[in-house]
């Protein structure tokens, strides 16, 4: 399955993260937007709402503990989601698999622990 996304309901959302251009002159979503997208995946939430938004959060810093940063700074150096992002993106929507929380914080305590006995060995 295709991941798929809207941006239409998110308010503001082109005048606070606007499309970049790329050398070829090609318009490329902005890599905050595009990073959100991709990320639903390992959230296991489809849409962003202003009742989800801090879980939305919470979901993404876990991960980042985990792995690093999935977003980059101007430099192109990995940088952590900031609350005022996720909140900034009401209204994204995707079609990713819905997960749990009980699902998601099992799914964490994994991988930290798959890390932890990488390190050692």
């Amino acid at each position: 399955m295709a991941l798929t996304y809207d941006l239409t309901t998110v308010k503001n959302w082109k005048e606070n993260y606007p499309n970049k251009t790329n050398a070829d002159g090609e318009e490329r979503l902005n890599d905050t937007s595009n990073m959100l997208i991709f990320v639903s995946m390992i959230t296991g939430i489809r849409e962003i709402t202003s009742k989800n938004a801090q879980e939305v959060f919470s979901r993404i810093r876990m991960s980042e503990m985990v792995h690093g940063g999935y977003f980059t700074n101007g430099d192109g150096e990995n940088r952590n989601v900031t609350l005022q992002e996720v909140t900034d993106h009401i209204g994204l929507k995707t079609n990713v698999n819905n997960i749990t929380k009980a699902k998601f914080n099992s799914n964490v305590a994994n991988q930290m622990r798959e890390k932890i006995e990488r390190e050692v060995n």
